[in-house]
């Protein structure tokens, strides 16, 4: 099973450069410079980074490969409600 992660830009780098710290990890990605795009948008952009494009998909409908499980967790984003851990993102808080 594929764990995707979404981090902030400078956090994903970080993990990126420190893979064995993190094996359960299979990717790591960051919403665009300057931009963020929201739970949906963040989905979709994660997707197309794995390679998932709807020219890859299987039949009339956009859903994935039979055989294929992954998870993906959002954890980039403002945190408004938890101000101090929006840096390392919400998945790394304590």
């Amino acid at each position: 099973m594929d764990i995707l992660l979404t981090l902030p830009p400078h956090f994903a780098s970080y993990v990126r450069k420190h893979k064995s710290d993190y094996p359960s990890i299979t990717e790591v990605f960051s919403d665009p410079d300057n931009i963020k795009l929201g739970s949906g948008g963040g989905t979709v952009n994660v997707l197309w980074q794995h390679g998932i494009t709807p020219a890859t998909m299987q039949g009339d409908h956009l859903a994935p490969p039979v055989n294929s499980k992954r998870i993906i967790i959002h954890s980039d984003g403002e945190s408004r409600r938890l101000p101090a851990y929006a840096s390392v993102g919400k998945g790394f808080m304590p």
